[in-house]
Order: C-alpha cells, then structure tokens, then sequence
C-alpha cells in the first residue's frame, strides 16, 4: 500500500449563482449547496492538493467562504490529514495585495496550507519521505514586473530552479500550479479567459518533475506523456458547450501515476427555441411544451442547470407567457435550477425596396437600403457618409486601373 494524494480542479465557487433558490432550512443558495456536495468527494487519499481559483469572484461573500470552510472540516473530519491550496487568478486581490484565501492563510493552521508563493513540500508516509510537492501559483507578466513575455518566464524559471535545487533527489516529484503550458489547445469558448498578460510555460521547465498537474485551463486534458504534464480541470460548467465530464485526479506517489474519477458536477444546458422566422400566433405557448418535449427526451433537464433562449417575431410578443414557461418547465420536468427567461424579440424589417435597382448608383442604393434598415438618424447619417467615401474610393482606383 502507498500514498496517494488528491486533486481537485478549480472550484469557481459562486459561479451561475444566480440559477440557484433560497434554501427554506439552511437559508442559503441551493446552487452553494451543490458546491459543498461537489467538495465532499470520497477519494481515500491521505492529502489533497487545490489548483486555484476556489471562489469565481474576487471578493467572495462571507456565506461562500463559509461554505468553503465547512468543506475542508468536513474533510479533515474524514481523515484528509493535510490540505493544500494554491492560488489561482480569481483568488488574486491585487489592489490589497491579498487574496481570497487570506483569512485562511493568517490562521497559521497546520494542515491547511496556502500557496501563494512557488514553495516545496516533502510528503511523508508514516515519516518517510516519500515525494517531493512543489506548488506553483498564478502569475502573469503584469504581476512579475516584467515588459517582456519571455522576461516573465525566465523569472519563474528561476524561482522554480531554486525550489527543485533543495528537492530530495531520491524520491518522486510532484508540481500542482495554475499555469498555462506550451502545446495547450484553448478552445473559442475559453478565449474570455485568458488575457494579454498570460504566460504561457515550455514543457522543458517540467522535464525533471514526474507528474506535472496544473488548473487554470478549464478542460481535462494531458499535454505531455513523458514527462507527464496535464490539466486536471475546473469543477464547474460555464455552458452548454462544455459536453465532457468534470474529473478530479489521485496520484500514487510510489509509482508516479495519475488516475482520473469523474465529480459530480451539475449538467448546464443551452435550451434555444428559435421561432424568430415566422410569425407563430395565440398558438406560440402550446409550440413552446411541445418543443421543451422534444428537446427533453435527449437531456436530463430536472438535474440540470437550463438556460432557456426564446426568440420570437415582434408580432407574437403578446401571445408569451414567460411565467408560464417556466412553471412548466418546474412543474412537468422538475428543473429548479433556471436562468431568468428574457425573450429575444426579433423585429421585423423591410431591407429590400422594390426601388434599388441597377439602374441607379451605389450611392443612391445605399441610401435606400440605410433608411430601411436604421432607425437611429445619427447613425444613418454616420454609415452613409463612410459609405459613400469607400464607393468613390472604389470608384476611383477602378477608373485609373482601366486608363
């Protein structure tokens, strides 16, 4: 039997808070209560390592970071003997130069510790050492000082250099962080995250660790085989879109392996009703059950978080009932956990006009088309102008082009 250690993805407590109710006992959001389930994983490990960004805001309120607290006793109550966690992005208060782990971090308790600086830890089972945890928080170009991308990298690969000089070269070494690695596919969806100032690290910096986890990149995946390098993943869904499982990890430090279990994170579903292309009548709501139908026989819509979108004609407004649609979608599917349903009313307008023709000029067609299209005088006004200049523009590079 050998040690093994868990680690939990970014948590983003707090985040679509909003899909969440009033609990009627406990008296807080449902939605923090599927967080504190989400934490409460059973994965037989001796340690466990967080990658960062446990609150999705900056300045989490005080009943999130109670459920956070409630988390980690409950898991040290359960025989979790020590409790890591790095800081992520989202647990930077730069302005104060604290973080949202702060008041955790100032009790000075001895088996949870707060990274935020690179740091080494010896792991020992029954007091042998048996690995080498290194833990490396976020850092960005900005927070560096440096002007320079590859200035940025060259100082974490000093500071990392000098934590892997006192490492005890006899036994396996683990790096848990919150940065983004060479070779990292970052999907569109993603792209929101992540900004200017990012570092991006080469997987040489890595090639003397034996297993490498990071957060920070929202989907599991694995960069590097040998040596291993992967992302571990965040806990919560930020769409539809995100159609893969959300997994922790539990390493065994005797053979340096990595295994992955699926957590029980809450499904998000992208409901979008689109009948913005005909006009529907006093029939609209009826087409609305029976579409919600169809579309709930492919997803579990009770377990899930649904974000329902409603496009509809200007003329079939009066016939929406958006109380209605979501009593039913409580009632027949038992979702609890919905976004507010704003319908996107779509107006109809005339952009062809029987007098734009080839008999007249690109100008006068312009015109036409804009005073059908926009409303707004001043920006009729403003497009017209530019569009005017860019035909005779056009106009006059094609005239010389032919002399």
């Amino acid at each position: 039997m050998s040690m093994k250690i868990g680690v939990i993805g970014d948590v983003h407590l707090g985040a679509n808070q909003w899909a969440g109710k009033q609990h009627p006992e406990l008296n807080v959001n449902t939605r923090l209560i599927d967080y504190a389930e989400t934490l409460d994983v059973t994965i037989g490990v001796t340690e466990v390592v967080f990658t960062g960004d446990i609150f999705e805001h900056r300045f989490p309120s005080i009943v999130q970071q109670k459920v956070f607290s409630q988390s980690l006793y409950s898991a040290l109550s359960k025989g979790i003997e020590k409790i890591h966690i790095v800081i992520g992005n989202h647990d930077q208060q730069r302005i104060h130069s604290t973080t949202t782990l702060s008041y955790l971090k100032e009790l000075k308790l001895p088996n949870i510790i707060v990274y935020d600086e690179m740091s080494m830890h010896l792991l020992r089972w029954f007091g042998k050492p048996v690995a080498n945890l290194i833990l490396m928080p976020y850092r960005d170009r900005l927070w560096l000082s440096q002007e320079t991308h590859d200035a940025a990298v060259d100082v974490l690969r000093s500071e990392m250099s000098a934590v892997m000089s006192v490492r005890d070269l006899g036994i396996p070494t683990i790096l848990i962080g919150h940065m983004t690695i060479e070779g990292t596919f970052v999907d569109e969806a993603y792209k929101d995250l992540y900004g200017e100032n990012q570092l991006t690290l080469p997987c040489s910096m890595f090639s003397d660790v034996n297993v490498t986890l990071m957060g920070h990149i929202h989907k599991p995946d694995i960069i590097c085989q040998n040596p291993y390098i992967a992302y571990v993943g965040s806990m919560e869904k930020r769409g539809g879109f995100e159609d893969h499982d959300k997994l922790y990890a539990i390493i065994d430090l005797e053979s340096a392996s990595v295994e992955y279990h699926k957590e029980p994170c809450r499904n998000m579903l992208d409901m979008v009703l689109d009948y913005s292309t005909l006009v529907v009548g006093d029939g609209l709501l009826e087409r609305i059950r029976n579409d919600i139908a169809a579309y709930a026989t492919t997803n579990k819509l009770g377990s899930s978080i649904v974000r329902p979108t409603i496009r509809i004609c200007a003329e079939d407004e009066q016939f929406l009932d958006v109380r209605a649609v979501s009593q039913h979608l409580r009632d027949e599917y038992g979702v609890h956990f919905c976004s507010e349903i704003k319908p996107e009313i779509i107006t109809s307008r005339q952009s062809r006009d029987d007098r734009i023709t080839e008999d007249i000029s690109h100008i006068s067609a312009l015109q036409l088309f804009l005073e059908n299209t926009v409303d707004d005088s001043f920006m009729r006004k403003l497009l017209i102008d530019a569009g005017t200049d860019i035909i005779r523009t056009v106009g006059d590079k094609s005239a010389s082009s032919q002399t």
